[in-house]
């Protein structure tokens, strides 16, 4: 029981920074569109991953052929 409640209560901690996020970058002139994802995997598995910049968007997403070489997967456990 005190899982479910730990996973409603980061749940919500999840959607207030982001919130907070999306805020401050609406408040700024410099920031011209955010990127959200909601887990670093979504671009980190790529043949050039050392050498990634860090400002990372929409050109950045791992690449699908390089998961399928390494059996690269991402699993929720519970």
């Amino acid at each position: 029981m005190w899982y479910w409640k730990l996973q409603e209560y980061m749940a919500d901690v999840e959607v207030r920074a982001a919130h907070n996020v999306l805020e401050a970058c609406a408040q700024t002139e410099t920031i011209d569109k955010v990127v959200f994802t909601s887990s670093a995997t979504a671009v980190v598995w790529r043949e050039d991953r050392k050498t990634m910049e860090l400002d990372l968007d929409e050109r950045h997403w791992s690449d699908v052929n390089f998961c399928r070489k390494f059996k690269v997967y991402n699993f929720v456990l519970f």
